[in-house]
């Protein structure tokens, strides 16, 4: 039998922002407002604010605000961040600055699902040997491949640092 397409991906959005002074908040409060008017139902947005000092807070449903009291040496190590957090099993990029039509995420998957490369069983990765599609399990995976509440909670303490508020 097969599941229906809107049941079928579960979509993990990453908002990477830094430093947003007040006077330009509004921007994320929009992105955030965009995210909250998707059409699609099952989604988390996963807010990374890595400026120390500055806490952002939401009480939003889904959207998930993460403090950080250092900052990421790259853009690149922010996105494995908010990978490694995400509860769902695909990735979309949200920027802190955008307005995304009601329809992105329905349209975006619904796309994904009829282009026929969509396969939840099989991904695809880089490595120093090269492109593969199958995957050999390591005894270190650099992601974890499910993830709980309780590995969520580590993993956030571990990008935390161990001494971060809740």
């Amino acid at each position: 039998m097969e599941v229906p397409l809107k049941t079928a991906m579960k979509v993990s959005c990453i908002c990477p922002t830094y430093n947003r002074p007040p006077r330009s908040q509004w921007l994320l409060e929009e992105a955030i407002e965009s995210f909250l008017r998707q059409d699609y139902p099952d989604k988390e947005l996963l807010v990374l604010n890595d400026c120390p000092g500055q806490e952002l807070l939401c009480d939003a449903p889904d959207v998930f605000v993460i403090n950080l009291p250092r900052r990421f040496h790259s853009y690149g190590e922010k996105l494995n961040a908010g990978v490694a957090l995400a509860q769902r099993s695909l990735i979309a990029l949200w920027n802190d600055d955008d307005i995304m039509l009601p329809w992105r995420l329905s349209k975006s998957l619904e796309r994904l699902a009829d282009a026929g490369y969509y396969n939840p069983q099989v991904y695809w990765f880089l490595d120093p040997a090269g492109l593969h599609h199958a995957h050999q399990p390591t005894t270190q995976p650099a992601v974890p491949k499910i993830i709980t509440a309780d590995t969520r909670a580590t993993t956030s303490k571990q990008i935390r640092g161990d001494n971060a508020k809740k």
